[in-house]
């Protein structure tokens, strides 16, 4: 996963640990140009057959204080999973998005095979 965010231009570090948001997978930052704001990132990866609902409302909670943490710049969360949200966890990922447009901060969801 780390290599697909590298490509996408994001200088990354793997489990990150913070004070304010807890444990994440990997953290990145894309540097802007001079007409750009710069762009975080904040992924979280799970290994597993299904990722619960309780699991993406914490990613969504994670990712809320990551995004107030750089209110001027761009930022955008993935959830990494090689197996299924279930229908309730894609939904909430739905609903957190809508009415947000990309400078506010999305989370996509990236499904990969193990």
């Amino acid at each position: 996963m780390l290599n697909f965010f590298e490509k996408a231009g994001f200088k990354c570090r793997i489990r990150d640990e913070d004070r304010r948001i807890g444990e994440c997978d990997i953290t990145g930052k894309k540097e802007g140009g001079w007409f750009s704001n710069d762009t975080h990132l904040l992924a979280e990866c799970k290994d597993k057959e299904h990722v619960t609902l309780q699991e993406a409302l914490k990613f969504q909670a994670k990712f809320n204080l990551f995004a107030r943490r750089h209110p001027d710049d761009k930022a955008v969360g993935y959830l990494v999973t090689t197996g299924d949200l279930n229908k309730d966890a894609k939904s909430s990922i739905r609903e957190f998005n809508t009415g947000r447009d990309e400078d506010e901060g999305r989370i996509r969801i990236k499904r990969i095979r193990p």
